[in-house]
């Protein structure tokens, strides 16, 4: 099988998953680096938003906005996250991601 590539071209081997549990702890968003897409856990959580990845240069996706949320999906600026709402809830993230070109 060959190299398989995303939208951008960008090998999916220069692309990076994580899956983290930050226990709302507030140091604990200052993990995130570069070209890496989280998957989180029980986020640091302010008047039902997420609070503490804004300053990270990229975009937070959750599932709920009338509730707190316990998950979250954090996606760099130069990757695209868009929502699937049908299959996510508080608990649940799905999302559709894309690279885009710069």
């Amino acid at each position: 099988m060959g190299m398989r590539f995303l939208v951008a071209k960008i090998p999916l081997q220069q692309l990076n998953f994580i899956q983290i549990k930050l226990q709302h702890c507030r140091t604990a968003t200052t993990v995130l680096c570069q070209n890496t897409i989280a998957i989180i856990q029980e986020p640091w959580v302010v008047k039902l938003r997420i609070a503490g990845l804004s300053n990270l240069n990229g975009t937070v996706v959750s599932g709920t906005i009338t509730e707190s949320p316990r998950t979250c999906i954090y996606n760099p600026r130069n990757i695209k996250a868009v929502l699937l709402p049908q299959v996510s809830s508080r608990d649940v993230m799905a999302a559709n991601v894309k690279l885009w070109r710069f």
